[in-house]
């Protein structure tokens, strides 16, 4: 992007102090577009319909197989001369990093990647790094819909082919005091990660604050803002847990398009159409397990509220400047992305 906007859209540092387990949700449905994408390398298999031992799959953090990978081993399961699959681990966002190099140069078959890490290539994939551009779970859903397509073509240009769009929990706001509008910021410590919570920090009039531990105030999910709470990351006290609604991280679910070519057809059509439930899937979790966060923090002794209606105005205002500055560097397909977006808000 120019350097005259005023925030520069790229991977983020190192993944955060607590990463809280995730209940999340898928977002895209698989379209057209990937329903031809796969049918092409189903065509492309007809005359090598071999089955490898595993796929290997790579994803950030976790103890036990969370989603994407229960989805796609039910999608495996069953199917004719199927693979199974494996799982490995990376820690952190500077590993994430790494898994679409590792998906291009054969080391791995899938991937979770965190689609932030990818901004750097282009401005399109930040898109969910841009703060209250959905005002509601609903409106999320629809923005992960329309902008699967453009990132699964960008993607393919890669020999990757995207099979979903998958939110992390919802994002919050946990403040050491009430906040009910933007002018609250005023003099507090902002938690800013990366260039796009510095940049709302800018906006807002808070001090962007680099460190976690002092911070008076930090967008995360409720289940990361209680694991910081337990850890004593945070100064003491009740703090209160603003609810937003509509801002969602995003991890691409892909998978190479050169091990797809070589399973069968049969493992092919499977997840293709499994892949078209586990949005449904993914968001009912998201919902249940944001909720279940919330009361666990309510039960600690800390405030859980949803956002005033002017906090709600406050944040439109603050989404819709930074949108306007992540267009240019997200290309056609952004400004098609952002045009749709306003213009499904402008027709409801």
């Amino acid at each position: 992007m120019p350097a005259c906007h005023k925030w520069q859209p790229h991977a983020p540092g190192d993944a955060k102090p607590v990463t809280s387990r995730s209940t999340t949700a898928t977002r895209a449905r698989a379209t057209s577009s990937l329903a031809s994408t796969l049918a092409a390398a189903l065509v492309a298999s007809a005359s090598i319909a071999v089955a490898a031992d595993a796929l290997v799959m790579r994803m950030e953090g976790g103890a036990e197989p969370p989603s994407p990978v229960v989805e796609i081993r039910a999608s495996l399961a069953g199917s004719t001369g199927a693979p199974g699959l494996t799982l490995e681990i990376r820690d952190g966002a500077a590993a994430a990093r790494t898994f679409k190099t590792a998906l291009r140069n054969g080391e791995a078959d899938l991937a979770a990647i965190p689609l932030a890490v990818l901004a750097r290539e282009s401005g399109l994939y930040a898109f969910d790094r841009i703060p209250f551009f959905a005002a509601t779970r609903a409106d999320a859903r629809r923005l992960f819909d329309a902008a699967f397509t453009p990132i699964a073509r960008r993607l393919a240009e890669d020999d990757l082919v995207l099979l979903a769009l998958e939110p992390r929990p919802a994002t919050g706001l946990l403040a050491r005091t009430p906040i009910k509008r933007a002018a609250d910021f005023g003099g507090k410590r902002l938690w800013s990660p990366d260039a796009a919570a510095r940049r709302i920090a800018e906006i807002a009039g808070a001090t962007p604050e680099p460190e976690a531990s002092r911070a008076d105030a930090l967008f995360v999910g409720a289940a990361e803002a209680m694991a910081l709470l337990r850890a004593r990351t945070l100064g003491p006290g009740a703090w209160t847990y603003i609810r937003i609604e509509g801002w969602h991280p995003v991890r691409a679910v892909v998978i190479s398009a050169k091990p797809l070519a070589a399973l069968t057809p049969d493992f092919g059509q499977r997840l293709s159409g499994s892949a078209s439930v586990w949005a449904d899937i993914w968001w009912r979790d998201e919902a249940a397990g944001s909720a279940a966060a919330e009361q666990t923090l309510a039960e600690a002794g800390h405030k859980v509220e949803r956002r005033t209606d002017e906090l709600a105005a406050d944040f439109a205002r603050i989404g819709q400047q930074m949108a306007a500055e992540w267009m240019p560097g997200a290309g056609a397909d952004g400004a098609a992305l952002l045009g749709k977006i306003r213009g499904d808000a402008s027709a409801r």
